[in-house]
């Protein structure tokens, strides 16, 4: 008999053990559910706020246009004259363009970049630093400069492609400041200096390049009235 009172005392505990361990079970299921949500939420989170970043610093670093002559945006020999063709582009294709960027991009200043190739220019006495702002003022024309060397030049055909853009500027370019540098023979469009003597249209190129600007250091072109 109190074997039997003993088995039934068993038999009477063993289902509340085994609801107990059901409910931990349960518990511990939605716990697990509970984290795996979060973290799979978290992460959501996270990848949308890479994507704003990614789309931020997409909107921050404009394109850089280049212009080389091997495309046909070229310049008359050892001249900083646009040729013909160089000039209608301008106006139909690159103004265009410049606008578009300016609409997606928050930026006020064109940095405009000459290169030359690595031929000599012919040696002759340099103007530049008495005249050259003379130029920019449009209190002189460009083509009373005298440059010696390609670090004249392609300081003076960047100024030559601002100013031309400037003539014909349309929209929110109009009220854009510019920039102008040259890199002389020193930058090839790979990247890789080599020494070379030789003629190439790759590296004769002009670069537009875009950037904000503070009030203190505008640079403007201003015509005369």
């Amino acid at each position: 008999m109190e074997t039997m009172n003993r088995r039934r005392m068993f038999e009477l505990n063993y289902w509340p053990s085994i609801a107990d361990m059901v409910l931990a079970a349960s518990m511990l299921f939605l716990l697990v559910w509970f984290v795996d949500k979060f973290s799979a939420l978290e992460l959501a989170r996270s990848n949308q706020s890479l994507r704003e970043e990614i789309a931020s610093l997409k909107r921050d670093k404009p394109p850089i246009i280049t212009l080389d002559e091997a495309s046909g945006y070229t310049f008359d020999s050892g001249s900083p004259s646009l040729s013909s063709s160089f000039q209608q582009a301008i106006r139909d294709e690159i103004i265009p363009k410049l606008n578009t960027i300016l609409h997606e991009y928050d930026v006020d200043m064109i940095e405009v970049i000459g290169h030359t190739d690595g031929q000599t220019v012919s040696a002759k006495p340099s103007n530049l630093d008495s005249d050259l702002e003379q130029v920019v003022l449009e209190s002189a024309s460009i083509d009373s400069l005298s440059f010696g060397s390609n670090v004249d030049l392609g300081l003076v055909r960047a100024i030559a492609v601002a100013k031309y853009i400037k003539q014909y500027a349309t929209g929110k370019i109009q009220n854009v400041h510019y920039r102008f540098y040259s890199a002389a023979q020193l930058i090839p469009p790979n990247g890789i200096l080599r020494l070379s003597r030789e003629p190439d249209a790759t590296r004769r190129r002009i670069e537009l390049r875009f950037t904000r600007l503070s009030s203190r250091s505008q640079v403007t072109l201003h015509t005369q009235g």
